[in-house]
């Protein structure tokens, strides 16, 4: 009996875990765009990924790489299988304004370089430079500043 009891806990220890993961839109693709893994997105990309995809709550890899997860090491390769720089998350942000949000240097000159639009407003009408983060200082300054070099309009 025991045994049986053990698999049976087992079985429905796995089986919550799954649906937990399902309800959080883990798919692999997401989790490998949030690790920044870009092992596993190269090998997505190189199958056919599409780098278009979305998750389950409907943000784009690429607005996912840009955020507080992820990173431009998968960006950059999301970017050059033809993502969408313009592309938007569920609730309308535009990706260059969610990493503005976050002062993330490295993404902002990935994106700006890559030719994302610094006056594109998201669905709020907030764009980039209204939605540059209010610290660290140094990090906010040199976000402002590389988004007015590449033609950003203050609101």
């Amino acid at each position: 009996m025991t045994g049986l009891i053990r698999l049976v806990l087992m079985l429905t220890a796995i089986t919550a875990l799954g649906a937990c993961q399902s309800r959080r839109g883990n798919d692999p693709i997401i989790s490998a765009v949030a690790l920044n893994d870009t092992a596993k997105v190269t090998a997505y990309l190189a199958e056919g990924g599409n780098p278009q995809a979305k998750s389950k709550e409907g943000d784009p890899l690429l607005y996912i790489a840009s955020g507080p997860r992820g990173g431009v090491a998968v960006a950059r390769l999301l970017i050059e299988a033809g993502a969408n720089i313009e592309g938007q998350s569920a609730d309308g942000r535009k990706i260059l304004q969610n990493a503005a949000s976050w002062c993330d240097i490295e993404m902002v000159a990935l994106l700006v370089e890559a030719g994302a639009n610094v006056n594109a407003a998201g669905a709020d009408g907030t764009r980039p430079l209204d939605a540059v983060c209010k610290s660290p200082q140094d990090r906010r300054e040199k976000v402002i500043e590389m988004l007015l070099a590449a033609g950003g309009l203050r609101g």
